[in-house]
């Protein structure tokens, strides 16, 4: 069993994560192409899609926790996952009707992140790789579904969310058939790991959070409709899907990377680049005459996650007591998944309308500038332990 747990773990890292890549890239342009779709819809969509990920969340930990085996709870996420995705196939359905879908299949999205990120965390001792290696994974697999999709027919957007029901349904397997012995052991009452989490150094990097994942959210809401859009810069399906791709694949080399540059560069400088990365990723595509240009904003999409994904959990995990680490990382989701990711969808999709789609790129670049000049005031760069 021990010898086939590092490809399991690859492989739960690998698929579910392509099913990220599917909503935070696609789903825009599914929603884009429906009949009653305006530019605000596309924002009120992923922001309904935020808050009720958000309030899932909770529901799901709350379940992992009471369960004799979280591998169940993540198998139980993945067969909900797998049929709501189906719902979207009904492309006729009455608005409100698609608005049901859509609370419905949020509710379980991203139920699987944190999941498998502790059940990876649990096993991965048993074998002689790190965590970062395999979390890193994550990102292979964002990266290879847009490969997948130029092989797809690509008049019917549809196929997004088949291919999301795919991939639910096959990680249902690989849950299973990981170990799921392992539990967290815990040496402080929940109560009092909960009251460390909440010091001042932590607060103010979820105040970080929220900004960075409010100009994220817009950006990625509006990006996939943007470049691929015949009103904007008319770029073709497969540049997007290669691009993404691109992108996706030097994230996660980036991440590898990056988890050994980190240390020396200090939390201060590691998370300042951060913003100033989403500076180079939103003025582009605010300047650019056609998608030639606007192609810049991946590069720079993959060093803003590159810095990110390996900067982030090291660093709260120096900031609160060992056995608050797992609660501290799952409010840290919730804010950046959940909050940071309501606000940028909903208020994105108001700019969106009242100043233009490109406007909104420019005020998207203001906000990374103003982030990375108050950026050393919200970040410790106290010594942090690393995984």
């Amino acid at each position: 069993m021990k010898k086939r747990i590092p490809f399991l773990l690859i492989a739960i890292y690998l698929l579910p994560w392509g099913i990220q890549c599917i909503i935070g890239n696609y789903l825009p342009i599914y929603v884009d192409a429906l009949p009653f779709a305006t530019e605000k819809t596309i924002g009120y969509v992923t922001a309904l899609g935020a808050a009720i990920t958000a309030v899932s969340q909770l529901f799901w930990a709350f379940l992992a926790k009471r369960a004799k085996n979280k591998n169940n709870v993540l198998a139980l996420s993945l067969v909900f996952l797998t049929g709501f995705s189906l719902l979207f196939v009904i492309k006729d359905a009455p608005k409100a009707w698609f608005f049901v879908f859509v609370v419905l299949f949020y509710s379980v999205y991203m139920a699987h992140q944190p999941l498998i990120d502790t059940i990876a965390s649990e096993t991965y001792q048993k074998t002689r790789f790190s965590f970062g290696f395999y979390r890193s994974f994550a990102s292979l697999g964002y990266a290879l579904m847009p490969l997948a999709f130029l092989l797809l027919p690509k008049d019917n957007t549809s196929v997004f969310f088949i291919s999301a029901a795919v991939l639910a349904f096959l990680s249902i397997f690989l849950a299973v058939m990981l170990p799921g012995e392992a539990e967290l052991k815990l040496s402080e009452p929940e109560e009092k790991q909960n009251k460390n989490v909440f010091n001042k150094s932590f607060i103010k990097f979820l105040v970080y959070t929220l900004i960075l994942f409010f100009v994220g959210s817009a950006l990625g809401s509006y990006v996939p409709v943007y470049y691929t859009s015949e009103e904007y810069l008319n770029g073709s399906m497969d540049s997007f899907n290669v691009l993404v791709s691109v992108s996706a694949i030097a994230e996660w080399l980036l991440v590898i990377a990056f988890a050994h540059v980190i240390p020396k560069l200090g939390s201060k400088l590691s998370f300042t680049l951060v913003p100033i990365f989403g500076v180079l990723r939103s003025l582009p595509v605010y300047l650019a005459p056609g998608p030639g240009v606007a192609a810049i904003t991946f590069i720079f999409n993959a060093l803003w996650f590159g810095v990110l994904w390996a900067a982030v959990t090291p660093y709260i995990k120096g900031l609160v007591s060992h056995d608050s680490n797992v609660f501290a990382q799952s409010i840290w989701n919730i804010v950046a998944m959940g909050a940071g990711s309501f606000l940028g969808s909903f208020v994105s999709g108001i700019l969106s309308e009242a100043l233009g789609v490109k406007n909104l790129f420019l005020v998207l670049t203001i906000i990374c500038a103003v982030l990375a000049l108050a950026t050393p005031f919200l970040i410790s760069d106290k010594k942090n332990s690393h995984t």
